[in-house]
């Protein structure tokens, strides 16, 4: 009887698995499978998301598998000298041509090494990358959008900077007391007083800050790019980092339309975009009008989001319905969905495409909504 090993992670199980299986049982009688350790995995990629229990069980409910067997290293050398198991060959993917662990002490012991080719399709790599992208799509994507959100709340608090939350992420907050699952990004904006309070905020080092802390492509517009080390004058490039900012200020007027943002890497892989408005009181008419009272002073409302107090404009009504219009309650779609269909939508008609987008992604928001707060 011929004795046949071979190893694999076996997580995020697929059909790529069974073949590689099935193909190493052809080259004899009896197969044992030896599934890794997650030390053994982490010593040289990613911690495995199944458990070893649980890949272990996989594994043994297939047919083509006679013995399973846990291997504690990358290498197989250790269970292959187990003279109990008698294994006469060892039977691996290709794409280890080059780096086989132990390979010759391996043969020396007397057991062939086989090298089959590598199936193409599908992979654990590549079915982590599928999924990220369908989050990225929108498809549930609260999580993510929380986490940028608290990180970005972190990092303002810091700093001592209120800001409010707009658009999307203010319409799922006050609509629905949650970030809407198929969003894509958070947006935010800060509120000034006056002029000089704007001048004494320095964006500059707000912006090197986040950098410090893990936001990716932190930059004010296309004149400040920290991952490049960008400033789009030289003769401020040149000067003291304390005193860039102001001068900034008095170069270039085109800062009048400009923002801020950042995007956060969340725990899951999945990028977060920050876009943060800028309001300054006799400068942006949505000063007057969203976060000013009748004294014409700033002013908040609040509400609880997650358990943490947010600042929201002092009449949210008025900003939903200039933004989305009287059926503010009722319409559920992707921002891209919004601005093509936005004059149709406001007037109350809900196109095809956008109806199809509701009866899909709606299920999101059914689940118990205290839960999350």
């Amino acid at each position: 009887m011929t004795i046949v090993y071979t190893f694999i992670v076996g997580d995020l199980f697929h059909v790529n698995h069974v073949r590689i299986l099935e193909l190493a049982k052809t080259f004899g009688d009896y197969l044992i499978v030896g599934v890794l350790s997650d030390e053994a995995v982490e010593s040289y990629k990613r911690k495995p998301i199944y458990s070893l229990e649980d890949r272990v069980k996989i594994v043994n409910s297939l047919k083509c598998v006679d013995k399973v067997v846990i291997q504690y290293s990358r290498s197989p050398l250790e269970v292959i000298k187990d003279k109990d198991l008698n294994i006469d060959i060892v039977v691996h993917a290709d794409d280890w041509k080059y780096n086989f662990p132990d390979r010759l002490k391996i043969e020396e012991l007397g057991v062939k090494v086989v090298l089959t080719p590598y199936f193409d399709g599908m992979s654990t790599t590549k079915a982590i990358r599928k999924i990220k992208e369908t989050i990225n799509k929108g498809y549930g994507n609260e999580d993510s959008l929380k986490e940028a959100l608290f990180a970005f709340k972190d990092l303002m608090d810091e700093h001592g900077i209120k800001f409010a939350l707009e658009s999307g992420t203010l319409l799922g907050a006050f609509r629905n007391r949650r970030l809407l699952p198929w969003d894509v990004d958070i947006d935010a904006c800060v509120v000034f007083d006056s002029y000089e309070e704007f001048v004494n905020t320095d964006i500059f080092d707000l912006v090197r800050s986040a950098q410090k802390k893990g936001f990716k492509d932190a930059r004010w517009a296309h004149e400040f790019v920290i991952d490049r080390g960008y400033i789009k004058y030289p003769q401020i490039a040149a000067m003291a980092e304390k005193d860039q900012w102001k001068e900034f200020l008095k170069i270039d007027p085109v800062w009048r339309s400009e923002r801020f943002g950042m995007h956060w890497k969340c725990s899951n892989g999945l990028e977060i975009r920050i876009d943060c408005l800028v309001s300054i009181k006799d400068i942006h008419d949505t000063y007057e009008r969203y976060y000013s009272n009748e004294n014409g002073r700033q002013e908040f409302d609040e509400l609880i989001l997650y358990g943490e107090k947010f600042y929201v404009p002092p009449n949210p009504m008025r900003y939903i319905l200039d933004h989305y219009g009287d059926t503010w309650k009722d319409i559920y779609c992707s921002y891209d969905l919004w601005l093509k269909h936005r004059d149709e939508l406001i007037k109350g008609n809900i196109p095809e495409e956008v109806r199809d987008f509701m009866n899909k992604r709606r299920p999101l928001l059914d689940d118990n909504i205290e839960d999350k707060e």
